[in-house]
């Protein structure tokens, strides 16, 4: 089917647009999802969406505007189509965790019993947490949660009430035993939980929530306060991701314009940077920064999470870390590339998800020096510099 799409002059996107308006229902997909990469929100979504009214039913479409839906706030509704496409999308029921149980929907669960597993990495995973507050308050009679066990800690001592269980390929034998009521993925939970960001009074729900030990927190700071240091600064620069990594790092020496500023003691939370790692970079960082020799940032994260939460502010890439910022409330500017990924919006500078977070979108593929330069700023401005 041919859809008629809006005059652009710009060259990418009239390339692009040129190429959806062919009826090549295969090009058609790969031009939305060109206008993505390169940062076309608005387009691309426009493109997605008259794709998929002119086949609801097609899988394909289905997966390419779940996404875009989500970007553009109506999450439920994304959501919803996610779920849909990927229980027909041969590549993406690798995901699902197909449970014996019936598929939660937002019904009661007082009294009942319900199976969520979680999806993704582990910053996603804490980020989908969030709406087991709402799940507890309905007084269910057991919540068992599937997860990664390095979050284990933080969610056991934020939920104290759930169970939690090791996720595994393949499915778990003891939990396909059990009898639950309601099983769900933990971020299609979202869509049925009212933690949706077109719901009412989502503000209240920014509000950090993850917990960690005050006890190691208050060590942190005590032994930083032995330093002349008046601001404790943390940093993470580098992503190990393989088709994107290289896209969302950022070069140590971008940052001397950041590490000039004064009176901050800078921090790595960078999980792959060892001590001798750090000495290596100090030259290109102009600075030596400093870390946590006991601390295991890759595994350890409910110490991590004391760490970040110890600190008076996180610069960071999009990775687990800004997760955690967010979660337990420390102020964190996070750099997105140009292709952000759809729960951090569109344009706006804050994000439904943390209210502690300050976004920064790329200007221009490859290059990180003016957005760096927002950093220091943001760090004069939110320490009072």
């Amino acid at each position: 089917m041919r859809v008629q799409i809006a005059n652009t002059e710009d060259p990418l996107q009239k390339a692009a647009m040129q190429v959806f308006a062919s009826g090549d229902p295969r090009a058609q997909v790969q031009a939305v999802n060109t206008l993505r990469t390169e940062g076309y929100f608005d387009v691309s979504h426009y493109a997605a969406e008259r794709l998929y009214r002119s086949d609801p039913d097609n899988p394909t479409y289905q997966d390419l505007v779940s996404r875009s839906y989500c970007r553009m706030g109506s999450f439920r509704k994304g959501l919803m189509l996610y779920d849909e496409a990927r229980k027909s999308i041969e590549s993406k029921q690798r995901y699902l965790r197909a449970y014996p149980f019936r598929e939660w929907r937002g019904e009661e669960l007082a009294g009942k019993k319900i199976l969520l597993w979680a999806e993704q990495g582990v910053g996603d995973q804490i980020m989908q947490a969030r709406c087991l507050h709402f799940i507890l308050q309905q007084k269910p009679d057991r919540v068992v949660v599937e997860a990664d066990p390095r979050i284990f800690p933080g969610l056991q001592q934020t939920f104290p009430s759930i169970e939690t269980a090791i996720q595994t390929v393949p499915l778990r034998d003891e939990l396909k035993k059990r009898q639950f009521d309601y099983q769900q993925s933990l971020m299609s939970a979202w869509a049925w939980s009212g933690h949706a960001p077109e719901d009412a009074e989502h503000a209240s729900r920014q509000k950090p929530y993850w917990k960690y030990p005050a006890q190691l927190r208050d060590g942190f700071r005590n032994a930083w306060e032995k330093r002349a240091w008046r601001h404790n600064v943390g940093l993470s620069w580098h992503s190990k991701a393989k088709k994107i990594g290289h896209l969302k790092s950022i070069k140590p020496e971008i940052f001397q314009i950041l590490t000039a500023c004064e009176d901050i003691c800078f921090h790595s939370l960078q999980y792959d940077a060892d001590a001798s790692t750090l000495k290596m970079l100090a030259p290109e960082f102009q600075r030596q920064l400093l870390c946590d020799a006991e601390g295991d940032a890759t595994n350890d994260l409910h110490r991590l999470a004391a760490q970040i939460a110890a600190m008076d502010a996180v610069v960071t890439i999009d990775n687990t870390t800004a997760h955690i910022a967010g979660a337990v409330g420390t102020p964190c500017f996070v750099f997105l590339p140009r292709f952000s990924d759809w729960r951090w919006g569109v344009r706006s500078d804050r994000t439904f998800l943390y209210e502690s977070l300050t976004l920064c979108r790329q200007e221009s593929m490859g290059g990180w020096a003016a957005e760096v330069a927002k950093a220091r700023l943001w760090l004069q401005d939110t320490l009072d510099l």
